[in-house]
């Protein structure tokens, strides 16, 4: 599976490609040297959102984490520096979700929030019906997880606060210890496409100062979220009704793309055929059902051999953790042995008469 999507909000763009590589890793120390790798290859899940900054840009005007999406609003306008996004992003690696983000300003203490939505939540352009700002599309489905964490000026450790959407508010569920921001002056990344661009104040140029910079993880290995959207907020205070700034958006979907299949055939009676699917993806694992829906599952794999006694058809489909595709049907065509039929007429020719054999 490869997707790529480029689209514009003040400076928006959003990249999403590919399955997990197992291969790649992302060590959770606070420096983006790392990043560029993981958003380069085509075999992992990720999103990258680059922000707009400071004017033109995308904000918060009302609606906390505790709200449905309906009650969210939003408008372009000027950003408070120190919870002013840039870059913000995720990759699923193994059974873990990675993310990233940065500030322009370091003063002072921030906090942030990260969604992950399982609604595809995008923003529009329809008015709210009283007030200013704009409407999100999209809502909440219970399973949402929210973390939130402190962004902290000079770097350090920083403990993450995981909640989760249920019955219509939010949930504590854990904590974990898995985030760190920059406690260094650390050069920007290098190698990314397009390039990974951040302008600081009071930062020298081609680096993030010391607590501008946050990477964490957050283990899914058990969760549901095959439809996703991916959001990294700013917000005044780590409490759940607290005032958001800044946000960064994008899709961040885990179903594959159903496979593309090769068939097989051959003549009766009881041939061996193979079926298999074309160009199989590291990481996926591949289901065969006896129909294409309610279907019982009869095999899995990249390929099957087998006998068959008569032409049969089969659905598979590829699964990502929990996140399984559509089935594509493959056919395994067993034709009838020919019979063959001999007419003879005047076989025994004499003077002027010609004899002949058809054959059908």
């Amino acid at each position: 599976m490869k997707k790529t999507w480029t689209c514009m909000a003040g400076i928006l763009l959003l990249f999403f490609c590919g399955f997990n590589a197992r291969s790649q890793s992302i060590d959770i120390n606070g420096y983006p040297d790392d990043w560029c790798a993981v958003l380069n290859n085509a075999d992992i899940i990720k999103v990258w959102v680059i922000d707009a900054n400071n004017t033109n840009d995308d904000s918060f005007q009302k609606g906390k984490d505790e709200d449905w999406v309906k009650d969210w609003v939003w408008v372009d306008g000027n950003t408070n520096d120190k919870g002013d996004i840039t870059n913000a992003g995720a990759a699923v690696i193994g059974d873990y979700l990675y993310f990233f983000g940065d500030r322009t300003a370091i003063n002072g203490d921030a906090y942030i929030g990260f969604w992950i939505l399982q609604d595809p939540v995008k923003k529009t352009y329809t008015p709210v019906p009283k007030g200013s700002g704009f409407m999100f599309s999209g809502e909440h489905v219970d399973g949402d997880l929210l973390v939130i964490t402190n962004f902290t000026n000079g770097g350090g450790q920083v403990t993450l606060h995981i909640y989760k959407w249920l019955g219509g508010s939010v949930v504590p569920v854990a904590t974990t210890p898995d985030a760190m921001v920059n406690d260094i002056d650390v050069v920007l990344p290098t190698g990314c496409s397009p390039a990974w661009t951040y302008s600081g104040k009071l930062c020298n140029a081609g680096y993030y100062c010391k607590g501008a910079f946050i990477e964490g993880k957050i283990y899914i290995g058990d969760k549901d979220l095959c439809s996703s959207s991916f959001m990294l907020e700013t917000r005044n205070s780590p409490a759940i009704d607290a005032s958001r700034q800044d946000f960064a958006l994008g899709e961040f979907n885990m179903t594959p793309d159903p496979p593309v299949m090769v068939g097989d055939a051959d003549c009766a009676p009881n041939p061996e055929l193979t079926l298999a699917v074309k160009d199989p993806v590291s990481g996926l694992t591949y289901k065969w059902y006896d129909k294409e829906t309610s279907g019982t599952l009869v095999h899995t794999g990249v390929s099957w051999t087998k006998t068959f006694d008569k032409t049969t058809d089969y659905w598979v489909t590829a699964t990502f953790m929990k996140c399984e595709s559509s089935g594509t049907k493959v056919t395994a065509t067993v034709w009838s042995k020919p019979e063959l039929t001999l007419k003879g007429t005047n076989l025994l020719c004499f003077e002027d008469k010609t004899g002949k054999i058809e054959v059908s």
